[in-house]
């Protein structure tokens, strides 16, 4: 049994690889975010040149990977979108382990629903699947 069924809908399944690369890219999103912020950097550059940017540590970092972390948050936040605003937070900060408990906002369950809920849209948004 590889794969896992998302809120024991059968129609919903999804490999359990995809879901733990999803969750590992929720919970990277802070370097996204760093990454992606050299966005404006590359604006400024016409098409034809190669483009490197040095980040805090003076590593060069390819255009290509600014623009796949870029794509990333996209996806990531358009997933966010697909769950109701109050839970958005809180999803975020149990996938990355801020918390390590569930708020008392809500019950364990409707955590875990709008969890897989949001990995399964994520997956989606990727083409992981």
């Amino acid at each position: 049994m590889n794969d896992i069924s998302l809120n024991c809908d059968k129609k919903r399944i999804m490999p359990r690889e995809v879901y733990y690369q999803c969750l590992w890219m929720v919970r990277d999103i802070d370097r996204l975010e760093k990454i992606a912020d050299m966005m404006s950097v590359l604006d400024k550059h016409s098409k034809e040149e190669a483009v490197f940017i040095a980040d805090d540590t003076e590593v060069l970092v390819y255009e290509t990977i600014i623009r796949e972390a870029v794509r990333r948050l996209n996806c990531i936040n358009d997933a966010l979108e697909t769950i109701p605003e109050e839970y958005r937070k809180g999803v975020i900060e149990i996938i990355k382990k801020v918390r390590p408990f569930y708020p008392d906002t809500a019950h364990e369950n409707t955590w875990n629903k709008w969890k897989r809920s949001f990995i399964y849209r994520l997956a989606r948004n990727m083409d992981m699947f």
